[in-house]
This record gives structure tokens, sequence and C-alpha cells, in this order.
């Protein structure tokens, strides 16, 4: 617990795994299902026969963008990770919660860090387990955020990647 500008903010150390970023974070997700469906067709396709394992520019094309797409991934990832880290807890409203199509939820909420009031966005994967959550929100509802303490634009909701 610190004290700073007459506000107790408070120090999270726990991050969340990957898998629950992958579950919870819409683009780690999308990249994840992107990258395992490349190899997953491909396999399936030289199983099949339709594709000659003697084609080798196949696999080396798909290596090529698996290693863009996991470095990408492993970026997210580790951002995620180290809001967590170095990230001070603070209280946020919410100004807008969608459910949308496609395995996409947003929040959109305000708050403050250190005197300076900043605006952010989630972009969710609606699974039932998030459903659940953001269905108790609404605008103007408090929440907890934690914040980016080198980068206080960055915020990330809590309660969802617990």
């Amino acid at each position: 617990l610190h004290t700073r500008g007459g506000r107790e903010v408070f120090t999270v150390n726990q991050p969340p795994s990957t898998g629950k970023i992958v579950r919870t974070d819409y683009l780690a997700a999308v990249l994840t299902v992107v990258l395992l469906s490349f190899w997953g067709i491909y396999i399936l396709l030289v199983i099949t026969g339709d594709i000659p394992l003697t084609l080798w520019a196949i696999p080396m094309i798909l290596a090529v963008i698996s290693a863009v797409l996991l470095i990408l991934l492993v970026w997210r990832v580790r951002g995620i990770q180290g809001v967590f880290s170095r990230g001070r807890e603070a209280t946020a409203t919410v100004r807008e919660v969608r459910l949308g199509r496609k395995a996409l939820a947003q929040v959109a909420y305000r708050y403050s860090y250190l005197g300076q009031d900043y605006e952010s966005r989630d972009i969710l994967m609606a699974t039932q387990r998030i459903e659940r959550r953001l269905k108790r929100l609404s605008p103007g509802v408090r929440v907890t955020v934690v914040v980016d303490s080198r980068q206080p634009r960055k915020a990330l909701l809590r309660d969802v990647y617990q």
C-alpha cells in the first residue's frame, strides 16, 4: 500500500498466467487461434494426401508466419503481465459495456492516476465467465483497474484477469 497525492495506491504483484490471458484478451486469443489453425489445416492436408510431404515451401512459409504470430503473442502476453507486475490499482468508472458478436466484449472506463485523468478500453473474449462479470457492469459503476506505473495511459480491468 502506497499513498500518492493523498490517494491510496496498491501494488499488484500477481500477473495472470499465459493461459488466462489467452482466454481473456481478444488479441491474444485471436493470435493463438490463427497460429494453431494454420498448422492444424496443414497437418490435415498432409494426412489426407492433398499436400505432398516433399513440397517444402508450404511449411517454410508457415514457419515464417508462425514466427511473426508467436512474436506478437509473446509481446501481448508479456505486455499484459508487465502491467500487472509493475502496476498500481486505481478505481475507474465504467463508461460503456458492449457484448458484441464474434466473441468480442468491450469495456470503456475512466480513471485517475497520480492526479491525471485517463480513459481506456479493454477488448475481451466474450466467454461465459467474462459475460457473467460484465453483465454486472453498466455506465457509472466503479471498478478496479491496474494502471501501468510506467505508462499510465495503459490500464486493465483487474477482475477479468483473475
